[in-house]
C-alpha cells in the first residue's frame, strides 16, 4: 500500500550524512567467537543481544550446577524481586513515553515546519487503511 500512495512523497526532512557505510564481512568463526562477550556489561552496554542471551543463559546454568537448595531459593527469590522492580519502572517509563513522543513531534514540526504532520497524517491513513483491508480480507 505504501508503495502505491507514496504518503511520504514531496516531505524534505534535513538529515545528517555523517553516516558511515561499514563493509563486515560475516564469517562463521566470526560469529563464534563474538558470542563470548569480554564481560556481561559490555555486552549490555554495546546491546549485543546474542551475548546477552549467552551470559544469561551460563548464569541459568551454574545457578542449577550449585549444590545448595537454600542458596538457589535465596537467588530466584531476590532474581523475582528485581523483576518485580524492573517491570515496575517499565511501568513508569510507558506512562510519560507520550510526552517524549509530543516533545519529539515538537520539535520535528518546529525544525521542518506543519507540512510533516501532513506527511505523518498519510502514513497513518494508509496504515489503518491497510488494517482494514487485513481484516476484512
Amino acid at each position: 500500500m505504501v508503495n502505491i500512495t507514496k504518503p511520504g512523497k514531496g516531505t524534505h526532512i534535513e538529515h545528517s550524512d555523517n553516516v558511515s557505510a561499514t563493509n563486515n564481512t560475516i564469517t562463521w568463526d566470526g560469529e563464534l567467537f563474538k558470542i563470548v562477550p569480554k564481560s556481561f556489561f559490555a555486552a549490555a552496554v554495546d546491546g549485543e543481544i546474542l551475548q546477552i542471551v549467552f551470559c544469561a543463559l551460563m548464569f541459568a546454568i551454574g545457578l542449577c550446577k550449585v549444590p545448595s537448595r537454600n542458596v538457589r531459593q535465596a537467588m530466584i527469590s531476590f532474581l523475582h524481586a528485581l523483576s518485580e522492580t524492573m517491570f515496575k519502572v517499565t511501568g513508569l517509563v510507558m506512562n510519560y513515553a507520550p510526552i517524549g513522543i509530543g516533545f519529539s513531534i515538537a520539535a520535528t514540526v518546529g525544525k521542518n515546519g506543519l507540512g510533516v504532520l501532513v506527511s505523518l497524517g498519510k502514513l497513518v491513513g494508509v496504515l489503518y487503511g491497510t488494517l482494514a483491508i487485513f481484516i476484512i480480507v
